[in-house]
């Protein structure tokens, strides 16, 4: 919740808030900043497809490999009796395949375009929690860690480039504030709600309700996206994505 909290006041303060010397005009016009501020957040999140796409595609990516593979799949490993090395060895592992996917994702996007590149480390991501709970060798729980920890990840420079690109740089506050919110509400809600499923059934459910609704969600969204986009006429697409 405090995560929340902090995430909206993120929000609100995106605009700098004006510089006045009456006490009480400083108020009142920080209630009308703080109005127009929810007013411009909704408009943005309206007219902006790539700035609604990026919110979804962070929030997907934050239920997979931050909210599940953060914790979840600790306890999986647990499950096995890996002792604590082992499962610190599969983090750092993890942590390599990151370093490795961000620093690689400018050349993927030169090929595959920053859409495609992102929407599809998300869902590989999804797959490889997917595949978590039918996998009990050291060996391929690494290697499908590594893979799906570090395509997820290629959506950390995707969703700052596409509002990088196609958002003002006077909204660009707005648009990243936006972010951060779906990422805490998405932290925040869901582990306790899958660990009240996890609780009722088993550990392995987790893994079969998220990997494959972010893998599919991911897929769909690549559709989505490339059926407005042939919608738009070339005269209506101000900021367009190249792909």
């Amino acid at each position: 919740i405090f995560v929340v909290l902090i995430s909206l006041l993120g929000l609100i303060l995106a605009y700098k808030l004006p510089d006045v010397r009456s006490a009480t005009v400083k108020q009142s016009r920080f209630i009308k900043r703080l109005v127009n501020t929810h007013r411009s957040a909704w408009e943005i999140m309206r007219h902006n497809r790539s700035v609604r796409l990026a919110a979804i595609v962070w929030s997907l990516g934050t239920a997979s490999w931050v909210a599940v593979g953060s914790s979840f799949y600790v306890a999986y490993l647990d499950s096995l009796g890996y002792t604590a090395d082992v499962i610190g060895m599969l983090a750092t592992l993890r942590g390599g395949a990151i370093t490795l996917a961000q620093f690689g994702f400018s050349s993927l996007a030169g090929i595959f375009g920053v859409i495609l590149t992102t929407l599809s480390g998300v869902s590989i991501g999804g797959l490889a929690l997917t595949l978590t709970p039918f996998l009990t060798k050291v060996s391929i729980l690494a290697l499908v860690g590594c893979i799906g920890h570090g395509a997820d990840r290629l959506r950390n420079p995707g969703m700052f480039t596409i509002i990088g690109e196609n958002v003002d740089q006077d909204d660009q506050p707005l648009a990243y504030a936006l972010l951060n919110t779906s990422w805490a509400l998405t932290l925040t809600l869901l582990p306790p709600l899958l660990g009240l499923i996890v609780e009722k059934s088993n550990l392995s459910v987790a893994f079969l309700i998220v990997g494959p609704f972010v893998s599919i969600a991911s897929i769909l969204l690549l559709f989505w996206y490339r059926r407005d986009q042939k919608n738009i006429q070339p005269h209506e697409n101000l900021n367009p994505i190249v792909n």
